[in-house]
């Protein structure tokens, strides 16, 4: 069996793989933000969102990795947190046509 630490490490990389895919996916994270919600969102706002939820998560590891105990806590947040993200706003938006990524960046 994993041990938990291991796995908050590979939650750690899923989300860099994560941050890499958005950058790459269909035109851009960032287009797609700007062209659908926030006109205004800008490359560096997304650099230092993803730059400090990575620090976050890291240090919330060593932490865990450090102390143990209920430092825990602060480590399970983040998948947690992400889980709930994933059922509440992307679940529900599947079937919406209007917030689907092709229609901003057509594929050609």
């Amino acid at each position: 069996m994993i041990s938990l630490d291991v796995l908050m490490w590979v939650f750690l990389a899923s989300y860099v793989i994560h941050i890499v895919d958005d950058a790459t996916m269909n035109g851009g994270f960032i287009r797609w933000i700007q062209a659908s919600f926030w006109p205004t969102y800008t490359s560096r706002m997304n650099f230092w969102f993803n730059g400090s939820a990575v620090s976050a998560i890291a240090i919330s590891n060593l932490l865990y990795d450090l102390f143990g105990g209920h430092w825990v806590i602060l480590a399970l947040i983040w998948p947690f947190g992400f889980a709930l993200h994933g059922l509440t706003v992307h679940l529900p938006l599947l079937g919406d046509p209007h917030l689907a990524l092709d229609r901003v960046n057509p594929p050609r």
